[in-house]
């Protein structure tokens, strides 16, 4: 039985994605040629894993090092740092529109004085 290497499962990863692996190097900023054919069995430097980990959250990181397991985390998993990111993401958009309220309540308040100064001349 054969062991699929660290980089045979990212390959496996990449094409589960529908991604070509320009994308994915794109995606993780690595450097194209790390999973040429004749490098698949040399090994994975831990902060190649850390990049494809941190931008492919749904991968789980005990099948990408070892095998063992699924692919993919469970649903839960996923669903709850995708909530956290929707969250975070949530509450800098409610920042910007009361931002964005606040100056046109401004902008409102400035036009009226203009239209009411032009009406005095």
């Amino acid at each position: 039985m054969k062991i699929a290497t660290t980089k045979e499962r990212i390959l496996q990863f990449v094409e589960y994605q529908g991604i070509s692996k320009q994308k994915f190097f794109q995606q993780t900023g690595l450097r194209r040629g790390f999973l040429d054919a004749d490098k698949l069995k040399t090994s994975v430097p831990d902060t190649f894993v850390a990049n494809i980990i941190a931008t492919f959250p749904e991968i789980d990181a005990e099948w990408l090092l070892t095998g063992r397991g699924n692919m993919l985390k469970n649903e839960n998993e996923c669903g709850i740092a995708e909530t956290n990111q929707l969250r975070n993401r949530n509450e800098i958009l409610e920042r910007q529109i009361n931002t964005l309220i606040e100056a046109l309540k401004e902008l409102t308040i400035t036009t009226k004085k203009l239209r009411q100064t032009e009406k005095t001349y």
